[in-house]
């Protein structure tokens, strides 16, 4: 059992040490590299991105439905987890099942196996190896010889990088990466002129790779919608209500890899609230 410092060490021990290891690189870990995995496959008909999921292990989610079998995962859904890298190179992970009659999400899942193979010419393609749930663990040896396979091997092709959101700041970026902008994601109404009906209709535009999933609008401090799903958000948001003054509306909205784009727009009612007013004595209301 690893024991911790004794607690007698000096302070300035500790910092000393901390200071060294940040020198040669070892206090905090490096930057995660993206793998070779790491990107947007086409598979079926469709397209799969393999990225890093909320607590860092690869996941395969569908942006473009593919028709596995008989039944169609559905962009936004998550039909690879737990993408591990193993000694040999390969992946070994677990694929989403769908019951054939009805569609329904198998809650076993299926073991499965991936690698990145280069062809001639530079060229690579990802082979992908299943097996039924509670079927023996796929293998993909270096030169491609499969074993343990239940159900089948498909081939994919690299369709691009993974996508990311621009942001002013710059910083390091894939060459080649699609940049999702908020302003060409969440189409907002021009400002310019008065909303007459105190209603509005935001439009959404979802990025090639990275459909949206969810877009929540805040006014103030309240939250007045909280719209979910790829299919739902393709008709758009139709706000109404809105304030007989001037007002902000805050944005955010949440694509299926999980990337976040934010942004706001100030709009103006053509009504001005009702609001009383004493005139010679008497209460009347002015708009």
């Amino acid at each position: 059992m690893n024991r911790p410092f004794p607690v007698w060490r000096p302070r300035t021990w500790m910092l000393a040490t901390a200071f060294a290891l940040t020198l040669l690189g070892l206090g905090a870990g490096p930057a995660a590299a993206v793998s070779e995995i790491e990107g947007i496959w086409s598979f079926k008909g469709g397209q799969v991105a393999i990225h890093p999921g909320p607590s860092g292990v690869l996941t395969g989610t569908v942006v473009t439905p593919t028709t596995f079998s008989e039944c169609t995962h559905q962009a936004g859904e998550d039909m690879w987890t737990n993408i591990t890298p193993q000694p040999d190179g390969s992946y070994w992970g677990l694929h989403q099942w769908l019951f054939e009659t009805s569609c329904a999400p198998n809650p076993q899942l299926g073991p499965t196996a991936w690698r990145v193979q280069q062809k001639p010419g530079g060229l690579r393609d990802l082979l992908v190896c299943f097996s039924e749930p509670g079927g023996p663990q796929p293998t993909i040896a270096p030169g491609g010889v499969t074993g343990h396979v239940t159900r089948s091997c498909q081939e994919s092709m690299p369709t691009a990088p993974l996508p990311v959101v621009s942001s002013s700041g710059g910083g390091a970026q894939t060459a080649g990466a699609e940049q999702i902008k908020f302003g060409t994601t969440i189409i907002l109404p021009s400002s310019k002129q008065c909303l007459r009906q105190g209603s509005l209709k935001i439009g959404v535009r979802d990025p090639r790779y990275d459909p949206l999933k969810e877009v929540i609008i805040r006014l103030k401090r309240r939250t007045i919608a909280d719209v979910r799903g790829v299919q739902r958000l393709k008709r758009g948001i139709q706000l109404k209500h809105l304030p007989h003054s001037t007002f902000t509306l805050k944005v955010t909205a949440i694509t299926v890899l999980d990337q976040k784009l934010k942004g706001k727009r100030t709009y103006r009612s053509c009504r001005r609230a009702s609001h009383k007013i004493r005139l010679h004595g008497k209460t009347t209301k002015r708009r």
